[in-house]
């Protein structure tokens, strides 16, 4: 095992800490390897998604290291995401049981909402469209959403809630209800201007936004959720 140089954390709103540094996952390569690597050289922190379709990947390669002793658990940050396909209360739990027995573990750290815009669960499709080719949106309330999170959190399985995605009039939406603030607004790089985090600033809720160093999905033909 080579040198490691693990990240310093910050500590969120409800007093859980988060390393200041993570690999995010979406589209990499060799996913068992690369997690293995990661840790080896020092990373704790680990984002992935239902969308990224690498949970079960990645459980096998977190199951590996932590019964060879490398690291503990606690040693661990865990994000992982709720897709706009599942944003229904009624969802929210099989998709939530779904990743955590993927990841092969018993809470995650970081719980978020993908994104505001709710889609159609048509099983597995990401982007369920009509015959016409539009997306099948829902009606279903993002604010409906959270408190789902919420419960989670509640017994146990999810440490912190956040959002994803979320511009600055519907992060006020959850916060103005939230039993539980958003601990986390990831955001891609692109994404946030100055006003929205002085926003976030002015509010002073604690809320921590998290850039993502990579814009992919700038350019994708289905990004719904501005409004």
């Amino acid at each position: 095992m080579g040198t490691q140089f693990l990240a310093p954390v910050v500590k969120l709103n409800n007093g859980t800490t988060i390393p200041k540094l993570g690999l995010g996952t979406y589209d990499i390569k060799h996913v068992r390897d690369t997690i293995k690597a990661a840790i080896d050289v020092g990373y704790r922190h680990f984002d992935t998604a239902w969308l990224y379709n690498n949970e079960r990947e990645i459980g096998d390669a977190l199951k590996e290291v932590l019964k060879e002793g490398k690291v503990k658990r606690e040693d661990l940050f865990i994000t992982t995401k709720l897709y706009m396909t599942k944003m229904d209360p009624v969802d929210i739990r099989a998709a939530f049981n779904q990743s955590l027995e993927r990841l092969q573990l018993e809470y995650v750290d970081l719980y978020l909402i993908h994104a505001p815009t709710s889609l159609k669960n048509c099983g597995d499709q990401t982007l369920p469209k009509d015959e016409q080719g539009s997306l099948l949106l829902t009606n279903v309330d993002y604010v409906d959403t959270w408190k789902g999170l919420e419960e989670l959190v509640d017994e146990g399985l999810v440490k912190s809630i956040g959002v994803s995605n979320f511009n600055n009039k519907q992060m006020e939406r959850i916060l103005e209800m939230a039993k539980h603030k958003p601990a986390i607004h990831q955001a891609l790089n692109f994404e946030l201007n100055i006003d929205d985090i002085k926003m976030l600033e002015n509010l002073d809720c604690g809320v921590r936004v998290l850039e993502e160093l990579w814009n992919m999905l700038r350019q994708h033909p289905y990004y719904p959720w501005d409004d």
